[in-house]
């Protein structure tokens, strides 16, 4: 079985989403004289890193799931496809991605409702000044089509879905009650079909937080 880490390195240094997220900056404590260290992370965020989260990001936190909401074994070994849209065309700053070019990329991919689907631009460098204002983004046909696909879980490796205010990708997205899991690493080492294992910390009260993913392939 091969076992593909899909959740980004957190360090110094590495993308947030603008001046409103404080800087993530780890320091190293000691608490007993000579023994015992830890680590305090300040600046982290429920969007630091690859993350999960639910609608009540986007409809706010009365009458919506958050995570603590989510049985995790919903979370385990779940049925995942994996559409690669070519990095040459798509992996380039400000790509606009369509249902044209989505359903070119899973051309042969017959998909499964309550499934995962994550969708791979090529775009993973972490450490881009720019990675998050000139991700990739999709229009309004993309999320259209992916939603019509009933996912459980919708993720890839760009963490800025949304062009234009006016297609309405986020607004969309919240009509359905489908986790969002941003944004992916190593997507282009996966075929087409895997096993995702997405877990957050088990906290309360929060619609997101950062999340480890993994994804297995049988051999």
């Amino acid at each position: 079985m091969k076992v593909i880490d899909l959740s980004g390195k957190i360090k110094s240094g590495m993308w947030n989403y603008g001046d409103v997220y404080p800087k993530f900056k780890p320091r190293h404590i000691q608490v007993a004289e000579d023994t015992f260290f830890c680590d305090v992370f300040d600046g982290f965020s429920s969007h630091t890193g690859t993350y999960l989260e639910t609608v009540a990001h986007f409809n706010g936190y009365e009458g919506n799931k958050l995570l603590q909401d989510i049985d995790v074994k919903n979370l385990i070994n779940v049925p995942c496809y994996i559409i690669h849209l070519d990095p040459l065309l798509f992996g380039k700053p400000k790509a606009c991605i369509s249902d044209n070019d989505l359903k070119k990329a899973a051309e042969g991919i017959n998909f499964i409702s309550d499934s995962a689907i994550l969708f791979s631009c090529g775009w993973e460098n972490w450490y881009f000044e720019n990675f998050v204002d000139e991700s990739p983004y999709l229009n309004r046909s993309a999320i259209e089509w992916l939603m019509s696909l009933q996912p459980r879980i919708l993720g890839s490796d760009i963490p800025a879905w949304q062009g234009s205010p006016k297609e309405d990708v986020f607004n969309i997205f919240s009509k359905y009650d489908t986790l969002l899991l941003a944004p992916l690493v190593n997507l282009r080492e996966a075929p087409n079909f895997g096993k995702l294992t997405v877990l957050p910390p088990n906290l309360t009260d929060t619609c997101c937080a950062p999340a480890r993913a993994v994804l297995t392939v049988e051999d």
